[in-house]
């Protein structure tokens, strides 16, 4: 019989061992490699991409109590949101990322810091999860070396810190898997669709996963069954269960519309369609003859006079181009990675996915193989979709958590890897400096060379917003001209200059003109010649607009403000 002090000392033994510990230490260690990437080799900022910017200045106004609203405006946006008052709902890409941004924003009292964290929040509790889901799915090893892998994914790392949807994305679709997996009860199917109506709000193009995944919660069997779904009785078990499957997808999509339905509602108060934000109005005839691309040839032009259903039924050909340049385009950046200088990692990762697809487990568990087949469907209807709409390599990204799961399991199965071999992985005084090292020595400096750039025109993005703000009013109206300067410049200038900043046009300068007499409106002017400024400036109708500051920038960003007389 053991006594008190036996036992006291026995219970941080027994905890040590259980897999809560297991997962308390892999979230320690995703810490420390996000520290580690985000003050060392990020210097402690932020990754900046023009959508981050834009996501940053709504989070902020989040964060701040103004709600989902838009002070940095493109000329679509203020064309289709014109009869909005100022400031304008912010209806460009979906909501979920800025409502994610705008809580961390009000936590931490540093505001490019928050939008970083706000990635590597969801990346360390990802670690964690996918041990979680792998564990649950398969065995305790299969969830440790998934967790590790996921620990030190080079994808899962770099864009932790951009403030972009991909880290949160693949932490809510990952979140998702498991719970669908693993649903039994009602209540677990309700819980699931709910994360799937999240999902919708954070990413629109998770609507294409849909089809499939009622199709699981129809046909699949239970945990525990051993016959499989597609036996000689399938249609007649169906016919009798038919009752049971109505209330399990009816239950699915009653979690998944009250997440959703604030959001089609917003949608649809705002651009007339439940379904559609701007970015997503014209995505069918993106890269045609319509649009050659998804950039200024859009976003800085009001609307076109074309239906994009209708324009791809006329001409298939268009689609056909489409599909074509798109996929391709989207292979080459799984493979290489993306915006990063190309490595193995991404190639290795991709052959193991696929092999594990060819070489599956024996003896799988019905539910497993189909669920496994699930995903694959949500991978293809996710690329063929993109290909119609918009897709680019990084869209598939949420599924890099299962992927690394699937290849964990392949790996243990083909080297025959026991959890007792896994066991030195888990000592701390070797897991932080192996994820740390891992990590630093094949990605880190390819990650560095790409957004060295990046910072330095963040740097002077900040002093141009710096300057702006010295020259004027806090309620100031500033119509930009962008001259040869990046895309969605508009974005940072509201988020360094805080101010309502849309672009110059001869659209935005009549709109914004309306309510010259209750707030300043001047017009600032970016890496544009001189001799230029008077001619857009009579052009758009503001010809008594006169330079009251300007301000000579590296990287060629030269600023010139004008305001009336």
């Amino acid at each position: 019989m053991r006594t008190g002090g036996e036992l006291t000392r026995a219970a941080p033994r027994a905890f040590l061992r259980s897999p809560y510990a297991t997962a308390l230490l892999l979230l320690l260690a995703a810490l420390a490699v996000f520290l580690l990437y985000f003050y060392f080799f990020n210097n402690g900022e932020p990754t900046w991409w023009s959508d981050t910017y834009e996501y940053a200045v709504v989070a902020r106004n989040v964060g701040e109590g103004r709600g989902l609203i838009d002070t940095a405006h493109y000329v679509l946006d203020t064309w289709l949101l014109q009869n909005f008052p100022l400031p304008m709902p912010y209806a460009h890409h979906d909501i979920g990322l800025p409502l994610l941004m705008g809580g961390v924003i009000a936590l931490l009292p540093d505001n490019n810091a928050a939008v970083a964290w706000t990635g590597g929040i969801f990346f360390m509790l990802l670690v964690p999860l996918t041990f979680w889901f792998g564990r649950n799915m398969y065995n305790n090893a299969v969830g440790v070396l998934a967790a590790l892998l996921a620990l030190i994914n080079v994808q899962l790392v770099s864009y932790s810190t951009t403030g972009l949807s991909e880290v949160p994305y693949a932490f809510f679709m990952t979140l998702f898997w498991f719970a669908l997996y693993r649903a039994k009860t009602r209540r677990d199917i309700f819980l699931a669709g709910a994360l799937f109506g999240w999902l919708w709000v954070l990413r629109s193009n998770t609507l294409s996963a849909l089809p499939w995944i009622l199709l699981f919660l129809a046909l699949a069997p239970a945990s525990g069954s051993t016959a499989f779904a597609w036996s000689r009785a399938l249609w007649k078990n169906l016919w009798e269960t038919r009752r049971k499957i109505f209330a399990r997808l009816s239950v699915f999509l009653v979690g998944l519309l009250l997440i959703l339905s604030p959001t089609l509602l917003r949608n649809y108060q705002t651009l007339g369609n439940p379904f559609y934000t701007v970015s997503s109005m014209y995505a069918l005839v993106f890269y045609t003859d319509v649009f050659e691309g998804k950039n200024t040839a859009l976003f800085s032009n009001i609307g076109v006079d074309v239906n994009p259903a209708q324009y791809l039924i006329t001409h298939p050909d268009q689609l056909w181009s489409k599909m074509n340049y798109q996929l391709p385009q989207t292979f080459a950046g799984l493979w290489n990675g993306g915006i990063l200088q190309p490595t193995v990692v991404d190639a290795i990762e991709i052959v193991l996915f696929l092999l594990s697809a060819f070489i599956p487990r024996r003896n799988e568990p019905p539910r497993t193989r189909m669920f496994r087949w699930l995903i694959y469907l949500c991978l293809a209807s996710a690329l063929l979709l993109g290909s119609v709409t918009h897709v680019r390599w990084r869209h598939l990204y949420g599924f890099l958590p299962i992927v690394l799961l699937w290849i964990a399991e392949l790996v243990l199965r083909l080297s025959n890897l026991k959890l007792a071999r896994l066991q030195f992985f888990l000592d701390p005084k070797f897991l932080v400096p192996f994820a740390a090292l891992v990590l630093a020595l094949p990605s880190a400096p390819a990650i560095a060379r790409t957004f060295h750039n990046g910072q330095l025109l963040d740097r002077q993005y900040r002093q141009m917003g710096r300057w702006l703000r010295q020259n004027t009013p806090d309620d100031a109206l500033i119509l930009i001209e962008r001259g040869d300067a990046s895309f969605g410049m508009q974005n940072a200038m509201a988020w360094y200059g805080r101010r309502e900043i849309a672009e110059f046009a001869d659209f935005t300068a009549e709109y914004f003109d309306r309510v010259r007499g209750t707030r300043p409106m001047y017009v600032l002017f970016v890496m544009t010649k001189p001799q230029a400024h008077e001619n857009a400036l009579a052009h758009a109708g503001l010809p008594q607009y006169k330079k009251i500051a300007e301000r000579p920038g590296d990287m060629g960003l030269d600023a010139v403000l004008y305001a009336p007389p």
